[in-house]
C-alpha cells in the first residue's frame, strides 16, 4: 500500500511539472518627462513631477524621502485617470499597474531616474521613467 501511495504522489509530482508554461517578453520602454508612451489602445503620459526629497546615495539621512510624479492614463484617445506615484528610494506604491491590468496592459518594474546625488543639482527635463510592459505569448 505504501509503494502505491508514493507511486501515486510521485506521477502527480511529474504531471505537475510537465504543465505547459506560458512565455513571456519584456519591452523596455523610456518615458521622458512631459512625454508619452503608447501600447495597443494605452497611452500614458508622465505630466508633472514634484520635488524629489529622495536621500541621495552618498549622504546618511534620518529620512529617507519620496518624490511623486503624476501619470495621466488614456485609453483610445479618452482621458481615464490621473495617478499620482509616490517613488520610495526602493520601491514605488503601484495603483497604476493594477489599473493597467483591468485594461490586460502588464506593467513590471517601475522606476523613476536619475536617481539623485549629493554633489548635483537635478534639472526636471532630466527625469524619466522606465518600465518594462510584459508580453504573454
Amino acid at each position: 500500500m505504501k509503494r502505491l501511495l508514493l507511486f501515486i504522489i510521485l506521477m502527480n509530482s511529474f504531471y505537475n511539472f510537465a504543465q505547459e508554461t506560458t512565455d513571456y517578453q519584456l519591452q523596455e520602454y523610456t518615458l521622458p518627462l512631459g512625454e508619452s508612451v503608447s501600447f495597443e489602445n494605452i497611452r500614458l503620459e508622465f505630466k508633472t513631477l514634484s520635488v524629489d526629497s529622495r536621500c541621495p546615495k552618498e549622504v546618511t539621512c534620518v529620512r529617507a524621502g519620496e518624490v511623486i510624479a503624476t501619470i495621466n492614463v488614456y485609453v483610445d484617445t479618452i482621458f481615464k485617470k490621473e495617478f499620482r506615484l509616490i517613488f520610495y528610494p526602493y520601491s514605488v506604491l503601484e495603483q497604476l499597474t493594477e489599473f493597467l491590468e483591468t485594461e490586460n496592459v502588464l506593467i513590471k518594474n517601475l522606476k523613476l531616474f536619475p536617481y539623485p546625488k549629493a554633489d548635483e543639482k537635478q534639472v526636471n527635463s532630466n527625469y524619466y521613467l522606465q518600465l518594462d510592459k510584459l508580453i504573454v505569448d
